[in-house]
């Protein structure tokens, strides 16, 4: 009986161990990371409506600054990718001097989809989810 007591015990402490090692590290992200974990951020026009108490013609005029910002980022990002992805395509050619074939291979999967990586649909602004999509509830 003393056996069995004493497995019961190792298992309790065990599995107590790992319920709070699970909502500890869930409280520790929540805490830490929270505004990344809630989802993307809401239209930043009325975040800034909002904190600036803006008038209609004000919302107007930062949405239309926005957009040009927005496009201006775009052309920026466009800018870079066209340099970075040879410099990161090179990188992984000397990469491969030193893998087998079977890890050159996967070497080149991952080059994909570094390179090809689909982009989410923008939503208001370029931010956030696509209008009409669900934002997730904060806790």
């Amino acid at each position: 009986m003393n056996k069995i007591k004493t497995i019961l015990l190792i298992l309790a402490i065990f599995f107590s161990g790992s319920a709070f090692g699970i909502f500890g590290t869930a409280a520790y992200l929540r805490h830490h990371l929270g505004p990344f974990m809630d989802g993307p951020p809401p239209d930043p026009i009325r975040h800034l409506s909002a904190r600036l108490s803006l008038s209609p013609a004000q919302e107007e005029q930062a949405r239309l600054i926005l957009q040009g910002f927005l496009k201006q980022m775009e052309t920026v990002h466009q800018e870079f990718k066209a340099k970075a992805d040879p410099l990161l395509l090179a990188a992984g050619e000397r990469l491969k001097a030193h893998l087998d074939k079977s890890q050159q291979v996967k070497l080149d999967t991952v080059l994909d989809d570094i390179i090809n990586h689909p982009h989410p649909p923008p939503g208001p602004m370029g931010f956030g989810p696509p209008p009409g999509g669900p934002r997730p509830p904060r806790p």
